[in-house]
């Protein structure tokens, strides 16, 4: 097998030529000959001592290489390596120095100047008179260069859908979320964004409606892809908004149900409603600050509160001391205490504080 070098190869690793060394039995492996010198035979007619000597690779096994110079492989042609230091002289290698390798990067590849503007010159004429369709991936130049072309519609469109022309691109959803200019005979422009594509009648169905359907004679540019303007901002339903702070912004927020929007109190229309169902929870909360409230009106209180009130009418009270004291719904804490003033007889009442001694 013949090794190929390409002419004038930089990397070192690519002109390295293993070889394997045998005493002059010609089966038992040389062991021997690590660091011996190794002729070069060039085109077989120019010889040279390699500047390397033979690296082992396995000595054990007799596996030895040699890295040549990047000047001992400049000449083409097929080259040879002669071990004449063991037992007896052989020839260990063979490998040839090319132009191109086609291993290697083809860094070497020798073409005549005129020849390369000639294929330069037929590559660019080709691919410039290709079919706009072949060229239409949307990060390609081919792709940028399509949304300066001005194409002409197949038919009458409508508001909210129009058809591409003919050298459009067959598959579906190709153009979704790219924009669109239309250009009605009137000479008028619109811009819009491409919702939804079909490659089989090169239907494309818009996100906004359009004020009037655009003429069979109207034309159209396709855009560079909306995507990132479409998730800034409410522009249809199906659109969801970037968590983001915006200002100056009117958001409708639907009869559905809403987790964490909070509406502040001064934003609430003040019209008279009706047929309007409070939460549970809230008619509970209603519920516990008129109970706490004071009877004064002033503010919520534990004291003289309208709770308070009621306990008595309902909770255990013991008025046998000049303590009178009114319990809590488990009748043995106290909710609140008065003094007692009593006649000469101890059995009629005459006055209750319940400012004292607690109120």
């Amino acid at each position: 097998m013949t090794l190929i070098i390409e002419r004038d190869e930089g990397t070192a690793a690519r002109r390295r030529v293993p070889f394997r060394l045998f005493t002059s039995n010609g089966t038992a492996p040389d062991t021997g000959a690590l660091n011996d010198a190794v002729i070069v035979a060039v085109n077989s007619s120019q010889t040279f001592s390699a500047a390397s000597t033979a690296r082992a690779l396995e000595s054990a096994q007799g596996m030895y290489w040699l890295e040549l110079t990047a000047s001992e492989v400049s000449v083409l042609g097929n080259c040879a390596l002669y071990h004449t230091v063991g037992d007896f002289p052989q020839h260990v290698a063979t490998f040839s120095v090319v132009n191109f390798n086609p291993y290697s990067t083809q860094s070497n590849l020798d073409i005549p100047a005129a020849e390369t503007a000639i294929l330069a010159g037929a590559s660019a004429d080709s691919v410039w008179d290709e079919a706009r369709t072949d060229h239409i991936a949307q990060t390609s130049f081919g792709g940028i260069l399509q949304a300066s072309t001005v194409s002409r519609l197949q038919i009458a469109g409508t508001t909210t859908e129009v058809r591409l022309g003919s050298g459009e691109t067959t598959l579906d959803d190709f153009y979704n979320k790219r924009g669109i200019a239309l250009q009605y005979t009137s000479g008028d422009w619109i811009t819009n964004i491409i919702s939804d594509y079909t490659g089989s009648n090169r239907s494309a169905r818009l996100v906004f409606t359009l004020p009037r359907a655009p003429e069979s004679e109207s034309t159209y540019i396709l855009l560079p892809n909306f995507e990132s303007l479409m998730t800034v901002a409410g522009v249809d339903s199906a659109v969801t908004i970037r968590d983001a702070e915006y200002s100056a912004v009117t958001v409708r927020i639907g009869l559905v149900t809403y987790s964490g929007a909070t509406v502040g109190v001064n934003n609430i229309d003040s019209a008279a409603k009706s047929d309007y169902t409070l939460h549970q929870s809230t008619l509970s909360n209603v519920a516990d600050a008129v109970l706490s409230r004071s009877i004064a009106g002033s503010a919520q209180t534990d004291k003289r509160s309208v709770t308070n009130a009621l306990r008595f009418l309902r909770n255990r009270v013991d008025a046998r001391s000049s303590v009178l004291t009114v319990f809590q719904e488990d009748d043995s804490t106290s909710a609140w205490t008065a003094s007692v003033t009593t006649t000469t007889d101890p059995s009629n009442i005459n006055h209750i504080d319940p400012a004292s001694p607690g109120a």
